[in-house]
């Protein structure tokens, strides 16, 4: 162990730890500094690609028959087939594959299970839908009716928008998953263990010193995917 710990220490840059734990006191020694790895937040970063990827579906399939099953396509082909399918649907379909996604994401107990990416994920099923219900409620007959036909603001969706909002939701998803990926520091000293979180500061900030003297056993969680990947 203590080898290690040499290690560790011959490759830290002392100053940056105690920079980055301002509660370290002057006498103790800093060993070991680290944050979570990208396997570490692996489920997060395959989810916003999961996202992107069935708005690029709706954009690309969504646009008569792109895909044509012959006998011989196999079980790729048959998926293909289904997915073109399942985009002809357009909006419909959208909010309901979107949803079976919430919905699964909800209850297999991952990191993105908690309630901040379930509600992001259910902004991001109905957003299509309210561009719908837009259109209806200030256009045609239901308009004239209501006589909100003139108070229209929102363009009429198309298959571009799937790419967009695509673009943008991946990419506010992915820009939050590596700030807090990196809101993260751990430092442990000859005396204590620091664990530091500040994510966007004035949100989300604390910090907790364990000594290392109460520290009795150590409890190591890996999911699935964890294990695949070693």
């Amino acid at each position: 162990m203590g080898e290690k710990m040499d290690e560790f220490r011959n490759g830290l840059d002392v100053e940056a730890a105690r920079n980055a734990v301002p509660e370290m006191s002057s006498y103790e020694e800093p060993y070991y500094r680290s944050g979570p790895t990208f396997l570490s937040m692996f489920p997060r970063y395959f989810l916003i690609l999961i996202v992107f990827g069935i708005h690029v579906m709706f954009w690309s399939m969504n646009d008569g028959d792109l895909f044509d099953r012959s006998e011989d396509s196999g079980g790729l082909g048959l998926v293909m087939w289904l997915l073109d399918i399942v985009a002809e649907t357009g909006i419909v379909g959208f909010f309901f594959l979107m949803i079976g996604l919430t919905w699964i994401n909800r209850f297999v107990n991952f990191s993105t299970s908690g309630g901040l990416y379930t509600v992001s994920l259910l902004v991001i099923s109905i957003t299509p839908g309210l561009f719908f219900f837009e259109e209806m409620f200030t256009s045609g007959i239901i308009g004239g009716i209501l006589g909100t036909d003139e108070m229209g603001f929102l363009p009429d969706w198309n298959n571009m928008l799937y790419l967009i909002f695509g673009g943008a939701y991946a990419g506010v998803m992915f820009l939050l998953t590596v700030m807090y990926q990196r809101a993260f520091t751990y430092v442990i000293t000859g005396k204590q263990v620091y664990l530091k979180k500040e994510f966007l500061k004035f949100i989300d900030a604390n910090s907790h010193a364990i000594s290392l003297t109460k520290i009795e056993n150590l409890k190591v969680e890996r999911g699935l995917i964890g294990r695949i990947l070693g």
